[in-house]
């Protein structure tokens, strides 16, 4: 591993693959600062933009089911990366909730977890914030699928499973709703 006076985009590079060699989910709060760190200084030239698909996955639900992003096709899909202990991500619940309900079957809105104790943290938090739609328990596979870097992260997917947008940080209720708008109306 190379050392902080050395190369710093190396050594962000390093330490990164540190954080996310180890065998359990440890993208926690200094994880995710690191990993935003290494963001700004990597820059965002790997990231997959607008119009790509968006990474295939299927993830447990809170119910212990398999939920697979595939079986949205057809649907526009939500994707909200977000941790029971993020502030923003708290914030962004009762938004989520109010865009499922404004677009009812036209939206489906997918939460993804990523609370290290997922299983133990996030049930109560459900209950609390009274949500209704699917919480997946995320990973560190799918994080690093979609090039998560920091909480909370949404992505915004047309009906084809295309991104058609990505919001790093908390996203703004109206224009995402302007967002779903368009494309709804789009044939």
């Amino acid at each position: 591993m190379s050392t902080p006076g050395s190369d710093g985009r190396q050594y962000v590079l390093d330490v990164r693959a540190h954080i996310l060699r180890r065998p359990t989910m440890e993208l926690t709060r200094r994880g995710f600062l690191i990993g935003a760190l290494g963001g700004l200084v990597l820059g965002a030239g790997t990231r997959p933009g607008a119009g790509a698909p968006a990474p295939a996955f299927t993830l447990p639900s809170l119910a212990g089911e398999a939920v697979s992003l595939a079986q949205y096709r057809g649907r526009i899909v939500l994707v909200n990366f977000w941790a029971t202990w993020c502030v923003p991500c708290r914030v962004e619940m009762p938004w989520l909730l109010q865009l499922q309900k404004e677009f009812g079957r036209d939206l489906a809105v997918l939460g993804v977890a990523m609370d290290e104790d997922a299983a133990r943290s996030v049930p109560p938090f459900v209950q609390r914030y009274g949500l209704t739609f699917p919480i997946l328990l995320g990973n560190e596979a799918v994080a690093n699928a979609f090039t998560v870097e920091a909480m909370p992260a949404t992505f915004l997917l047309d009906r084809k499973g295309a991104q058609v947008q990505r919001v790093d940080g908390p996203f703004h209720l109206e224009a995402m709703r302007r967002a779903i708008q368009a494309l709804r109306a789009r044939p």
